[in-house]
């Protein structure tokens, strides 16, 4: 099973999951968010655990 990345940018309405690195961390604290889709920190982890959480949201989400 494969994972569609989309930037931010273009939206994330529809998105299971947000990855983000932390190189942008909101240093204002100002929590707007346009999804309701949970956020994984990326920052100081393998790949392979992100990859774990992505695919446990998403049979979650199923």
């Amino acid at each position: 099973m494969g994972y569609q990345v989309q930037d931010l940018s273009e939206g994330c309405e529809q998105a299971a999951a947000v990855v983000v690195s932390g190189m942008d961390d909101n240093l204002m604290g100002v929590q707007d968010r346009p999804t309701d889709a949970p956020v994984i920190r990326a920052a100081g982890r393998d790949i392979d655990e992100i990859v774990a959480d992505v695919r446990r949201i998403v049979e979650l989400r199923s």
